[in-house]
C-alpha cells in the first residue's frame, strides 16, 4: 500500500504533453460538445438528474478549445519571433490562422444558409448576414463559436504583446483577466438573457475568454516541457473551485471557473493517454480532434435545421442523436478532406511562385 501511496505522489505531468497530446485533447472538447448538445433541440435526448448534469458539463469542452487555443497561439506567434513588426508578416499570420477557420466554415455554412433562406423565404442581403456572423450578435444565432474567434484572433497578437512585454507575464495575465471580469456583469444566466442585446451577446463570448489567455501565459511552460507533481496540482486546482464556489468573490467564480474546469479535464485526459492502455479511446479522440471544428458546425446546423423543419416522431431521442452524430462525423470528415485540399492546394502554388 505504502508503495502505491509513493508512486502516486511522485507522479509527474509534463506540461509539453499538452501540445503532444493536443489532437487528442481536441478530440475530447469535441465530444464533450456533442454530449451537451444532445440536450437541445427539438429532439434532445429525455435524460434527468446526475446524467443531464453531466451531459450539460460537455459545454465546457468550448473552454477546452479556447484554452488548447490559446496555447497554440502562442506556438504559433513565437515561431513567427513574437509577430513580425512588418505589417506583411502581420498580414501573413492573419490570413494563416483565418484560413483555418474560415475556409471550413464556408464549406460547411455556405450550403446550410441556401437552405435556410430558401425555408425561411430570405433575401440574399439575409444570407450574407447569416453568413458573416453578424446576426449572432443582433440575434444570437448562428455558429458563436466562429463569431467569437474571428475578434479573438484579431486582438491575440496584441494580448501576446502585453503579456510578453513585462518580465512577470503571470502578473499581465492577472491584470488582462481583471479587466475582463470588470467588464461582465456578476454572472450571465444564458435562459433568461436578452439574446437581441448586442452587449449581452458580447458577455456570452467575452466569459469564455480567460481560458484563451490563460492557455496563451501557459504556452511558454508548455514549450519549455514544465514539470509538476500531479497531486500539487490537483490540490490547488481543487482549492480554487472551493475557494470560489464558498466565497464566490463577486464574478469572480462565474469567470473563473470554466478555464479550470478545461484545464483539469486536460490535466485527466493526460493522464488517460499516458497509460497506453485504452489506445481505442485515444485514436477516437485523435480522429474527432482533426475534424474538431468541422465536427461542432455541422452537428450545430443540422440541430438548428431539424428545428426549422416540419416535426415528425421519434421512439427514441437517444438513438436519433446518436444517428445525427454520426452523420454529421461523416459530413465533417468530407468537409475536413476538402478543407485540407484547398489548403495544400494554395500552399503548393504559392510555393511555386516566383520570389
Amino acid at each position: 500500500m505504502g508503495t502505491k501511496l509513493e508512486q502516486l505522489f511522485s507522479l509527474r505531468i509534463n506540461l509539453r504533453d499538452i501540445s503532444k497530446f493536443r489532437t487528442e485533447l481536441m478530440g475530447v472538447a469535441t465530444l464533450m460538445i456533442l454530449a451537451c448538445h444532445s440536450l437541445i433541440g427539438s429532439y434532445s435526448i429525455e435524460v434527468k438528474g446526475v446524467v443531464r448534469h453531466l451531459l450539460a458539463l460537455g459545454n465546457q469542452g468550448v473552454d477546452l478549445f479556447l484554452f488548447l487555443s490559446g496555447v497554440g497561439i502562442y506556438y504559433s506567434l513565437k515561431n513567427q519571433g513574437k509577430l513580425d513588426s512588418h505589417f506583411l508578416g502581420g498580414a501573413k499570420w492573419y490570413v494563416k490562422r483565418y484560413k483555418r477557420i474560415l475556409i471550413p466554415y464556408f464549406l460547411i455554412s455556405v450550403p446550410y444558409y441556401i437552405i435556410i433562406c430558401i425555408l425561411q423565404k430570405e433575401s440574399i442581403i439575409d444570407f450574407f448576414m447569416h453568413l458573416s456572423t453578424y446576426t449572432y450578435w443582433t440575434k444570437h444565432t448562428g455558429a458563436w463559436y466562429i463569431a467569437m474567434l474571428i475578434p479573438l484572433y484579431l486582438i491575440a497578437p496584441l494580448i501576446g504583446f502585453l503579456i510578453e512585454r513585462f518580465k512577470y507575464r503571470w502578473i499581465i495575465t492577472i491584470l488582462l483577466l481583471f479587466c475582463l471580469m470588470c467588464f461582465g456583469p456578476d454572472s450571465l444566466d444564458v435562459r433568461t438573457y436578452t439574446r437581441t442585446s448586442l452587449i449581452d451577446n458580447i458577455y456570452f463570448i467575452a466569459i469564455r475568454i480567460p481560458s484563451f489567455i490563460i492557455g496563451y501565459w501557459l504556452g511558454l511552460h508548455v514549450m519549455k516541457g514544465r514539470t509538476f507533481p500531479l497531486w500539487l496540482i490537483a490540490i490547488i486546482m481543487i482549492f480554487l473551485v472551493i475557494t470560489l464556489k464558498l466565497f464566490r468573490f463577486g464574478n469572480i467564480y462565474s469567470w473563473l471557473i470554466m478555464p479550470i474546469a478545461a484545464i483539469l479535464v486536460t490535466l485527466f485526459s493526460i493522464c488517460i493517454f499516458n497509460l497506453r492502455k485504452l489506445t481505442f479511446v485515444q485514436k477516437a479522440c485523435e480522429f474527432m480532434g482533426k475534424i474538431s471544428l468541422e465536427s461542432y458546425l455541422v452537428n450545430i446546423f443540422i440541430l438548428s435545421l431539424l428545428s426549422k423543419l416540419p416535426s415528425f416522431t421519434v421512439k427514441n431521442n437517444f438513438i436519433f442523436y446518436v444517428c445525427i452524430v454520426l452523420l454529421g462525423t461523416l459530413l465533417a470528415y468530407a468537409a475536413h478532406i476538402i478543407s485540407n485540399k484547398i489548403l495544400n492546394n494554395e500552399h503548393s502554388t504559392l510555393q511555386k511562385l516566383p520570389a
